[in-house]
């Protein structure tokens, strides 16, 4: 869970001493001064050195509507799941996306508006944050074992085309472009957690979201109108 100068939001506390409560353990291990891909990585190591079956990334200000939540998003069976939140800053839009790519074959991530749940609460989604996401030890194996133990790590983004020598841009040709590679491809810069679902993804794991966990950013930005000014706080 980041969190600043370990400070947690009191509404934060009280959720985690309910889980106490339903008689979920709680640990804490403070990550001191690192990046917070830095201290991904060392919290994964910690779940594989302590035979955890998950691990569970919770934004501090990321509170569960559901009590259950935890158990509901154990119970799909899904190595890599998420609930759904909208993000912090303004325009607010839903953390799951779905995937892209324009005439040139640049990759780029778009928000849903919203998801189609009509036959079954949990879809298979392209890419999500870390605000409120399951991963199973299995995924955290195979990622640790094979980025070296740091699957999560910014990217160094250019704005480059699909390498000549892809004839036909299909999922078994993405498969055989190099890491660097594929990631220069992006349109847009991408941050560590997609980057990792991308590295997750390309291992053939699949992400899914469950529409029935939905949480309330607490923190969210809001439009603040000052005579003919507007702001976003």
């Amino acid at each position: 869970m980041p969190c600043g100068d370990w400070k947690v939001p009191i509404e934060m506390a009280k959720y985690l001493m309910s889980l106490e409560s339903d008689g979920i353990e709680i640990w804490f291990w403070h990550v001191v001064r690192q990046i917070i891909h830095r201290a991904r990585n060392i919290l994964m190591k910690e779940a594989i050195d302590w035979d955890f079956d998950h691990i569970r990334f919770l934004d501090d200000d990321n509170i569960p509507e559901q009590f259950d939540a935890l158990k509901i998003l154990l119970a799909d069976w899904k190595d890599i799941v998420t609930g759904i939140y909208r993000g912090r800053q303004y325009p607010n839009m839903l953390t799951v996306f779905k995937e892209k790519f324009d005439a040139d074959w640049f990759v780029e991530y778009e928000p849903y508006t919203n998801l189609n749940v009509s036959k079954w609460p949990v879809v298979e989604i392209a890419n999500c944050g870390t605000g409120c996401v399951i991963i199973s030890r299995k995924v955290i194996c195979d990622m640790m074992e094979k980025y070296n133990e740091e699957p999560f790590e910014f990217p160094t983004m250019k704005y480059i085309k699909t390498p000549e020598w892809v004839e036909e841009f299909t999922i078994e040709a993405m498969q055989k472009i190099p890491d660097w590679e594929w990631f220069k491809m992006c349109k847009k810069h991408i941050s560590e957690d997609l980057l990792f679902f991308e590295r997750a993804k390309r291992m053939w794991y699949k992400i899914y979201a469950d529409t029935r966990v939905t949480l309330d950013h607490i923190w969210l930005a809001e439009i603040v109108k000052v005579g003919e000014n507007t702001f976003i706080k």
